[in-house]
């Protein structure tokens, strides 16, 4: 095939795939075939990036002002439709497209979950009332964790690491999976896939610590650090909207409840917080977890205006 032709191809192919990933039906074997694609040929991935910020320009806030959002959309179709045909200036975007992302700020509002694609191939999933900052440059993929929950799977490219900062933490990585939590205090950090190093500055001393999968380092609010290894299927639930428990207090998984919840969960007795709760849960239905629970547990669930709240059972042991 002639270079032209070939360079049109792969911007096609690259419109199709964007098209395929930001489509509310993607699918798991999706996620699959562009990751297959992407290793196929290092110059499918430079493509790909060029139309992924040229795509997040057209959605940026100034792109997308005014009433007409129809017309907006028109024009994001026009974009790949333009990149498909080779009427696109690849190596313009490309530098803009880094540019652009400094001091971006992605965020999630209570009980809402994002999935995205960064410009570099990453995907990130945001969980509820998450902020993430991107700092991306040609030098390095910089990414701060200002407050929530966020999974990572980096793309390779080792020429540029991937950095995410959580406070005074840095996780280092290059191709890899993890989770970053930063909540009330609490930074937490877990590798599911491939290997970070997880660094602590403005301590005593400089932690520097490698991870395997399935290691989970916990930073509480007065220095201490507690290593351990959960339940993965449980602690990664959250990613496709799911709420796992073993054996933990009800006064826990109230707490967690509530992060998805604009009708909030209230334990009006000590006691009913004390007792241990197992299952799985959608998020952000506190209507079947309450009723779950008064089943499952000697627990009165009662709606009082804008919330639930739980009391002790008299009649139940």
């Amino acid at each position: 095939m002639p270079v032209d032709d070939r360079v049109t191809a792969r911007r096609a192919e690259a419109a199709a795939w964007i098209a395929r990933i930001r489509s509310e039906e993607r699918t798991a074997a999706d996620e699959r075939g562009f990751q297959s694609w992407l290793a196929e040929d290092p110059a499918n991935r430079e493509v790909f990036k060029t139309l992924m910020a040229l795509w997040d320009a057209s959605a940026s806030p100034q792109a997308s002002a005014g009433p007409n959002t129809t017309h907006t959309r028109l024009n994001r179709r026009l974009l790949l439709a333009a990149a498909a045909l080779g009427t696109v200036a690849i190596g313009i975007g490309a530098y803009i497209g880094l540019e652009s992302s400094r001091g971006q700020t992605l965020t999630t509002a209570r009980g809402e979950q994002r999935s995205l694609v960064l410009a570099d191939g990453s995907r990130v999933i945001l969980d509820t009332a998450t902020r993430l900052r991107l700092h991306f440059s040609r030098e390095r993929r910089a990414l701060e964790l200002l407050t929530g929950q966020a999974h990572f799977d980096v793309a390779k490219d080792p020429a540029r690491p991937f950095i995410v900062t959580a406070g005074d933490k840095q996780v280092i990585a290059v191709g890899t999976a993890f989770d970053v939590s930063r909540e009330l205090g609490v930074t937490s950090v877990m590798l599911t896939e491939g290997k970070i190093v997880v660094r602590q500055d403005g301590a005593a001393h400089v932690l520097d610590q490698t991870l395997s999968p399935g290691d989970r380092l916990i930073f509480q609010p007065d220095t201490r650090v507690r290593q351990d290894r959960p339940n993965i299927a449980a602690a990664t639930a959250w990613q496709t909207g799911q709420v796992v428990f073993d054996d933990v207090p009800l006064s826990e998984a109230v707490e967690h409840m509530n992060r998805y919840e604009s009708k909030p969960i209230a334990i009006a007795d000590p006691a009913v917080g004390s007792l241990h709760i197992s299952g799985a849960y959608k998020s952000g239905n506190a209507d079947a977890f309450v009723k779950s629970v008064s089943i499952l547990l000697p627990v009165v669930a009662t709606a009082d205006g804008t919330q639930w709240v739980l009391t002790k059972d008299p009649r139940r042991r």
